[in-house]
């Protein structure tokens, strides 16, 4: 009888996990899809007006392209920058209309849900 009870409660737990599992992949989990919320969608910007300067950032914790889209809506609201973000490498392309701190770029990244790990600035 023990081993019954034992047996029924691994495959509730077996079938939670994997009901979660398939809800993160499908776009609907907290990460990924803003809470059952579906795909988001990304807001393309463009420079406004000449780019006096790049960089390269180096991004943890995006794991598929409602991540990606999430970040790249968040950088692109900053007025001067235009981002193009990429989960796959963990990587956002900056472009700087004007000067913008560091750490207000850090910041948004971090309120985004994710860590900016190094940012190599070129002129």
């Amino acid at each position: 009888m023990g081993t019954i009870i034992v047996l029924i409660i691994l495959a509730a737990i077996i079938l939670y996990a994997l009901r979660g599992t398939f809800q993160h992949l499908s776009g609907q989990g907290g990460c990924c899809g803003g809470d059952g919320g579906g795909k988001i969608l990304v807001e393309h910007k463009s420079a406004k007006g000449p780019v006096i300067r790049t960089a390269k950032a180096k991004i943890s914790g995006m794991h598929c392209e409602n991540c990606q889209n999430r970040l790249q809506n968040r950088l692109n609201k900053i007025d001067g920058l235009v981002a193009e973000v990429s989960y796959r490498d963990g990587s956002a392309k900056l472009s700087y209309e004007k000067e913008i701190p560091e750490e207000q770029i850090r910041q948004t990244v971090k309120d985004a849900g994710y860590e900016l790990v190094s940012l190599e600035v070129n002129a």
